[in-house]
């Protein structure tokens, strides 16, 4: 049996096979001859009840029900600059829907492209010109690294589906959704820097091949984007935990700066080098099942009990609890100790019959510094709250929006959260974000230790 007729997981990667099929629809699809430049080529997100109907299935040892193969395409046609989006039914051998996008629309990065843009600068006589002239310290941190994606969404790098503990359902689908590094230089044109790792580069596409090392559960990858490398794990305990935890590590993303210049939106860490304060701040998505879809988030706040005779000796205190009824952004307030759940109100615990949910366990972060006027507010969505809860919708995976590439908002979690739609006991997605504000130390320069985030 060929790679196409083989029956194959409806969340598992395309095949080699699957990828050279698309490449041939999509150009079959055009009636000119042209050079195609293809930027992705990856399974689309399925439908999820098709896939929970499968795995219903599968568990129970049934025959399995047929779903179909597909790829998501985005493409550039010579040197036109639009952007096409496409996805294509492999099982069919047909291109279900095609569109260019609008302008800004970009599609992301690739070593390819990167390695020219380098090239085109460091020849550049103007360049070279200015580098004299400033007797600047020029390095390459362009590190093209090996590529695991067969493993890995391109873009996510570890996506978790379907984890059950004790059979039973936890998370239909769990992933770094985003991460974005904007840099606090006002500069022009650095006031426009930030990057977003996953929409720009991808998780997977900068992966590095790893070798078994450990005995415990652990799902990791390391990503190195350009100067920075992040080691990404999922770590899950048999006592029904899921931990993921990132760790940051690589060299300083550095600029020019003349002697005689304000220095105090960096730090100097060679003569006439600045590495700039930055904040990193990522976006987990959790898609949650709990005993079901049908799950609902509250937070609860430690309160002081007055003293009364029943509480003399002004001692004791107890938990409000407060239910989220409206998608939004919310934050953590570690003077009420206010902590949020994810809770199934039909499925009680056998024991204190409080419904059954998992606690998020998540250190507070200084949110995006950049004021609400900023292009870094208007691209990095996510970066201004601790928890956004929306209602689930099968194509909004990533919190920064769908294309990063020189985005301008508007397509973001921020965005999507205010529907103000009904997410109590709803199929609701949870977007947890954590980070670090990197206040840089020559120490750090030009190799920077690793901080870690659980």
């Amino acid at each position: 049996m060929t790679a196409m007729t083989v029956r194959l997981h409806p969340v598992s990667p395309l095949t080699s096979e699957e990828i050279r099929t698309t490449s041939t629809l999509i150009r079959s699809h055009h009636t000119h001859d042209a050079r195609y430049i293809f930027k992705t080529i990856t399974p689309p997100e399925p439908e999820k009840q098709q896939v929970m109907s499968y795995l219903d299935a599968e568990s129970r040892g049934l025959t399995l029900p047929p779903i179909d193969r597909g790829a998501f395409v985005n493409y550039y046609i010579g040197s036109t600059g639009s952007l096409f989006e496409a996805v294509v039914n492999l099982t069919q051998s047909s291109v279900e829907r095609h569109e260019a996008l609008g302008a800004r629309m970009h599609g992301s990065v690739d070593f390819e492209e990167a390695e020219e843009v380098e090239k085109i600068v460091l020849n550049d006589p103007s360049v070279h010109r200015e580098i004299t002239r400033r007797k600047g310290l020029m390095v390459s941190t362009m590190n093209p690294a090996s590529s695991s994606a067969t493993c890995f969404s391109a873009r996510e790098g570890p996506v978790l589906y379907n984890v059950q503990y004790d059979n039973r359902s936890l998370f239909y689908r769990v992933s770094l959704s985003e991460m974005s590094i904007p840099y606090a230089d006002p500069r022009h044109p650095y006031h426009k820097k930030t990057a977003f790792d996953l929409g720009d580069l991808g998780a997977g596409v900068t992966a590095n091949n790893l070798q078994l090392g450990s005995r415990e559960l652990v799902l990791q990858t390391i990503m190195t984007v350009s100067n920075y490398e992040y080691i990404l794990a999922f770590i899950l305990t048999q006592a029904g935990d899921l931990t993921y935890e990132v760790r940051a590590t690589g060299i300083l993303s550095t600029q020019y700066i003349h002697p005689d210049a304000n220095a105090n939106r960096g730090t100097v860490v060679h003569p006439r080098v600045l590495a700039a304060h930055h904040q990193h701040i990522f976006s987990l998505r959790i898609d949650p099942m709990i005993d079901g879809f049908n799950n609902t988030v509250m937070y609860g706040e430690a309160v002081a009990i007055p003293r009364s005779e029943a509480n003399p000796h002004g001692t004791g205190y107890y938990e409000t609890q407060q239910v989220v009824q409206v998608s939004g952004g919310f934050d953590l307030d570690i003077s009420k100790n206010r902590v949020f759940k994810i809770v199934n109100n039909t499925v009680r615990n056998a024991i204190n019959k409080e419904p059954v949910g998992y606690k998020i366990m998540v250190p507070d972060f200084q949110k995006l510094l950049a004021d609400t006027e900023s292009f870094h507010y208007r691209r990095v969505e996510f970066a201004d709250h601790n928890i956004y809860v929306t209602k689930y919708r099968p194509q909004e995976l990533y919190a920064g929006g769908q294309y990063t590439n020189q985005s301008g908002g508007g397509h973001g979690v921020r965005s999507w959260a205010a529907r103000s739609e009904n997410v109590e006991n709803e199929d609701i997605v949870v977007w947890v974000q954590f980070g670090i504000n990197h206040i840089p130390r020559i120490e750090d320069f030009p190799v920077m230790p690793c901080e870690k985030i659980q």
